[in-house]
């Protein structure tokens, strides 16, 4: 019979991988499928929104990332920064 024992640390961690790879393979999955015209108005949203929040104000240093696999394209909030 199957008891504690029969469950190892390596078999967590191994199932924790396989669960993290199936949910990126969805999630890119699911922003490839967003039209594109979409997510350039979505990133316009999000800048938007930030910008009415004043997280971030004009000559502030900002880190950005080169959107891949449909990702939110950070370009509309980095021209405010």
């Amino acid at each position: 019979t199957a008891g504690p024992s029969s469950f190892t640390g390596h078999d967590a961690v191994t199932d924790l991988a396989a669960a993290k790879r199936t949910l990126r393979r969805e999630f890119r999955a699911l922003r490839r499928a967003i039209p594109p015209a979409e997510r350039s108005a979505a990133a316009l949203a999000a800048a938007a929104r930030l910008r009415a929040a004043a997280l971030v104000r004009d000559g502030t240093r900002l880190a950005v990332y080169l959107p891949a696999d449909g990702e939110l394209d950070p370009g509309p909030i980095a021209d405010f920064a």
